[in-house]
């Protein structure tokens, strides 16, 4: 395939060695030239694979930070250059720095405790307009001059480039079921395989779905994080942040991702507030019972599934008071925060979304699942639980432009702007919920497991917990991607 003839792959740390293992499969069954990316200190898990020749070349491409802190001496010259990059991709270079944790802190409007960096102290707007100008001015270059066929795995401002430039893209994502993944069209998972193996499925009669394990990855980081006590977490991370401040101390190590202090403050935010999550301050779930409610899970922030998957939706107290606003009066919404959240938001978070009065908010360990099968509806910006909501008939509101799963007739696509009473009154009635969307919903799942591959124990956590099998899994399924449908 020429698709396969030159790739750029973005390095990672959480798909590091799985990606540089899949970079041999490819040239050896495609003899296709390799272009990895990443930053200087990565190079060193390259080595060898440059030595072999696997890989053509290693690029660092931090363009975006070695440029931050420059002088501006001539801001009109700038500009010029920056609004035709922007004319080019279509985009403002906002919509970038949104994605980036450091650049983008003003946009995080649940994440007041997160950590704080010379980046987003310390460089002025125009400072990063320059910065982005020339990293988006490198990319441009790079990508013509090697004439890159395909890129995988790529951030926000390759993804542009390479759809400014008519080259295709794919990254790695989970599929939110079990352990599949699949290689997406994009950031924000375009993932229209669904779609296709959904309808192959029309003359198959589907049984309820009744789910009782949470998504894989899922399960693996919840297990991790509690199984130690809030106290025990905060000081083992401290204690690794400190030694870690030490050995760049030592080693002059003076770039520096966060400042001290700042994560320090939010480890301590982290470990509050997954004791008061625990707490009286919180329900715990025996209170919905008999109760009719909607289900809104709270998102991370920063994060993909807010600021890349979605960002003409990001303002998570936004929806959450539109959803409050429009509840029918016998109707609750019922809020949970997610673990990987917790230490980022201050206290007065939680505190406007129980002003509200018809709201509640849950014990962070409270299970998802059985929220999700005692409720009337799911509400979601992006994210795991509309999907499994979803295979199971529940009606689901999506506030996102784009969701893999939005062609379902029980799953219906809203904005904050609309009132969305008779909408929630239509499907809160009891009767909505029906053989059909339940029937519909287990389609949805196979049809979600056959357009994707199991990882088996692959996790974010598992890195290097892959064997030749999955490779092979990878290749079929990137080479899959591509089949028009």
């Amino acid at each position: 395939m020429d698709v396969l003839k030159n790739i750029a792959i973005r390095d990672g740390y959480e798909i590091r060695y799985l990606i540089r293992e899949f970079s041999g499969l490819l040239k050896k069954k495609y003899n296709t030239k390799i272009y990895v990316y990443g930053s200087d200190s990565s190079k060193i898990f390259y080595n060898e694979y440059l030595k072999d020749k696997i890989i053509e070349e290693y690029i660092t491409c931090d363009d975006l930070h070695e440029k931050l802190f420059c002088r501006i001496d001539d801001v009109e010259n700038l500009f010029k250059r920056s609004l035709k990059i922007e004319k080019f991709l279509g985009h403002s270079f906002n919509l970038l720095r949104m994605t980036r944790r450091d650049l983008g802190l003003g946009f995080y409007s649940g994440a007041r405790y997160h950590p704080k960096s010379p980046s987003s102290n310390k460089a002025n707007y125009l400072q990063t307009v320059n910065a982005y100008t020339s990293l988006l001015e490198f990319w441009i270059s790079e990508l013509k001059n090697k004439k890159i066929t395909l890129f995988l795995n790529g951030l926000k401002d390759e993804e542009l480039v390479c759809k400014a430039l008519k080259i295709p893209y794919r990254i790695l994502s989970g599929s939110r079921v079990q352990n599949y993944w699949h290689w997406a069209l994009s950031l924000r998972t375009e993932f229209p395989q669904v779609r296709y193996f959904y309808k192959k499925l029309k003359n198959k009669s589907f049984n309820a779905l009744n789910l009782s394990e949470q998504y894989y990855q899922d399960t693996i980081n919840k297990k991790l994080i509690f199984s130690k006590s809030p106290l025990r977490n905060f000081i083992e991370k401290s204690l690794f942040q400190t030694l870690k401040e030490i050995y760049n101390f030592k080693k002059r190590i003076t770039v520096r991702r966060y400042y001290y202090f700042s994560y320090l403050n939010y480890l301590l935010n982290e470990y509050r507030h997954t004791k008061l999550l625990q707490s009286k301050f919180v329900d715990q779930i025996d209170v919905i019972k008999n109760k009719k409610f909607i289900y809104f899970p709270l998102h991370t922030e920063p994060e993909m599934s807010l600021h890349w998957m979605s960002p003409e939706c990001f303002n998570q107290i936004d929806v959450i008071m539109s959803l409050s606003r429009d509840l029918p009066s016998d109707t609750y919404l019922v809020v949970k925060e997610t673990i990987y959240a917790v230490g980022k938001r201050d206290k007065y978070f939680y505190e406007q979304i129980k002003n509200l009065k018809n709201t509640i908010l849950l014990d962070v360990n409270s299970d998802s699942l059985k929220i999700i099968r005692d409720c009337s509806a799911v509400a979601i910006i992006s994210g795991t639980a509309g999907v499994e909501a979803a295979s199971q008939g529940k009606p689901v509101l999506i506030f996102a432009k784009y969701s893999f799963y939005d062609f379902l007739s029980h799953v219906f696509k809203v904005n904050t702007n609309e009132n969305n009473y008779n909408l929630i009154k239509k499907i809160t009635d009891k009767n909505f919920v029906n053989k059909k969307t339940k029937a519909n919903g287990a389609r949805l799942e196979q049809a979600i497991i056959d357009a994707s591959f199991n990882m088996k124990d692959f996790t974010n956590l598992h890195r290097e917990k892959f064997d030749d099998e999955i490779l092979l899994r990878l290749d079929k399924g990137l080479i899959s991607s591509f089949r028009n449908i």
